[in-house]
């Protein structure tokens, strides 16, 4: 949560440094820079000064451009966190944008004094929940106003109130509210707003979201529902989505163990969904996250839907990703697990080419045309024969035939098995 809430209200720096204050590093500082690197001469060589008081708060008297790796570029008015005094230097923590530290001129800098949180205007110490509520809608705020006040639930703890984002009248606040700890869980935010749903859609919807709980599915920690946009709030995979990351220097580099791995993970938490006859709708490796640790969580299920008959029909106003998406489904904006199926054949085909864009040079009519004449996306040159039998079985033209997700997972985790002790 951290890093986001740094991001996006960078203007709060000084609220989110109250909250998760920054450590001095335990390792040394980094040298000066290096003359042959820097068009700049290097400043002269001088003994080491003590270090100042530890979290000396700093401000940046004029805007400074790094000359190389070892410096950090601020502009004027950036405020900074000294670590370490070095000759005509300071090795310094920037508090807004994203954390990043390095060498500054001393001479750019000028001590600044601490804040209080009565100083900033968004603060208010002596209001209620409701109140802030009534304060928001009232005619003098704009939309998307806010205010931080004092929890009223956890004593030493504080609450952010949102308006509206649109004008809504009678209608109620956003409140996002809970404990902000030191060390928080990271967790990622994402704003849904179908133009097709209803409101009362999406709260069934959400409902079903929070039932679902499965270590191949990103965790859902927190919705904001009340009025638009709408936020959702869920764990964070630091690695992006697996689409990106596989177009990555660091994804190429993998090789057919991983590749399958990351396979039969996406296939394990398909077959999870469609137990619970959840359709998602919107497969695809732009819509799997990727950890740290190379694990994979099928994610973005704002158009998932829990599904009272074997099928799913949205209105025929709704966007569809054509590309990955099975030929009843975009002629007849039919929806089941089996136009599923058909989506995790083209994920497929983007792991074994490393995140390429399927039908490549084809426009969605193309394409759409090519494969209800029978045109199938060709094998990868990294992708096994048995892998690629696999996907021309979820590219059956009767969705009656293409494979259960069970299965599909059942055989990938047989290859991943058969075939991983040769590449080891």
């Amino acid at each position: 949560m951290e890093p986001f809430l740094r991001k996006r209200l960078t203007f709060l720096s000084f609220f989110w440094d109250k909250i998760w204050p920054v450590a001095a590093p335990d390792d040394g500082v980094p040298g000066f820079p290096d003359p042959a690197a820097s068009a700049e001469p290097e400043p002269p060589a001088t003994e080491p000064c003590s270090p100042p008081v530890p979290m000396q708060l700093f401000q940046a008297l004029y805007d400074f451009r790094a000359r190389c790796s070892a410096e950090l570029s601020v502009s004027r008015g950036d405020r900074l966190y000294a670590l370490k005094e070095e000759g005509d230097y300071i090795f310094a923590r920037r508090l807004s944008g994203p954390p990043s530290t390095g060498l500054v001129p001393i001479t750019h800098l000028a001590k600044a004094t601490p804040e209080t949180l009565s100083d900033h205007p968004w603060y208010f110490s002596g209001i209620s929940r409701a109140g802030a509520q009534q304060l928001l809608l009232s005619p003098a705020n704009a939309p998307g106003a806010f205010l931080i006040r004092p929890s009223e639930s956890s004593h030493g703890d504080y609450s952010l109130s949102e308006g509206p984002a649109l004008p809504q009248p009678g209608g109620a606040p956003c409140l996002l509210q809970g404990q902000l700890e030191a060390d928080p869980e990271p967790t990622a935010a994402a704003l849904c707003a179908p133009a097709y749903m209803k409101l009362a859609d999406l709260s069934k919807e959400i409902q079903t979201l929070k039932s679902l709980k499965h270590e191949r599915l990103i965790r859902l920690h927190a919705v904001c529902s009340e009025g638009q946009p709408v936020y959702i709030v869920t764990e964070l995979m630091r690695k992006g989505n697996l689409q990106a990351f596989l177009g990555s220097p660091e994804g190429r580099a993998l090789g057919l163990p991983l590749l399958l791995s990351f396979a039969c993970q996406v296939a394990e938490g398909m077959s999870y969904l469609e137990d619970r006859r959840i359709v998602h709708r919107d497969l695809a490796a732009r819509n799997v996250l990727v950890g740290d640790d190379l694990a994979c969580k099928v994610a973005d299920f704002g158009l998932a839907r829990l599904l009272k008959d074997d099928i799913y029909s949205p209105s025929s106003g709704s966007k569809i990703p054509v590309k990955w998406t099975a030929p009843e489904a975009a002629n007849y904006r039919i929806y089941s697990q089996k136009s599923d199926v058909w989506s995790f054949g083209v994920l497929l085909y983007e792991v074994f080419t490393y995140g390429q864009c399927p039908y490549e040079g084809l426009s969605n009519h193309e394409t759409l045309q090519q494969v209800t004449r029978g045109y199938r996306l060709p094998c990868p040159a990294s992708c096994p024969a048995e892998v690629y039998t696999l996907m021309l079985e979820c590219w059956k033209g009767s969705p009656e035939e293409r494979p259960a997700f069970a299965t599909l997972q059942k055989k990938l985790s047989a290859a991943h098995r058969r075939l991983t002790p040769a590449h080891t």
